[in-house]
């Protein structure tokens, strides 16, 4: 699923989250995952920062990008090298 959010709504995302809105910073975090057409390309380091901020408020999909992306680095020291692959991809 990419590119499911448009230019209004990503404007307003932006506007929320400058104030502090948590479900704002949240749906950052997926406009920076899955990138916003014509305007943001997808960019999983800012995407990651940003669900990391939503982590506290409990947002679930936030809690499974980082979770997700914490067990692959641990299967990465670990020496795996499909994990090490993936991240390496998203550069993380």
């Amino acid at each position: 699923m990419k590119n499911v959010m448009n230019k209004k709504e990503y404007e307003l995302a932006v506007y929320g989250a400058n104030r502090g809105n948590v479900t704002s910073m949240c749906s950052l975090g997926r406009a920076y995952e899955e990138g916003v057409k014509g305007i943001l390309e997808p960019d999983i380091e800012q995407a990651i920062n940003w669900y990391s901020m939503c982590i506290d408020s409990g947002d679930e999909y936030s809690i499974s990008v980082i979770a997700a992306i914490d067990r692959l680095k641990i299967l990465r020291r670990e020496g795996n090298e499909s994990a090490t692959k993936v991240l390496n991809a998203f550069n993380i």
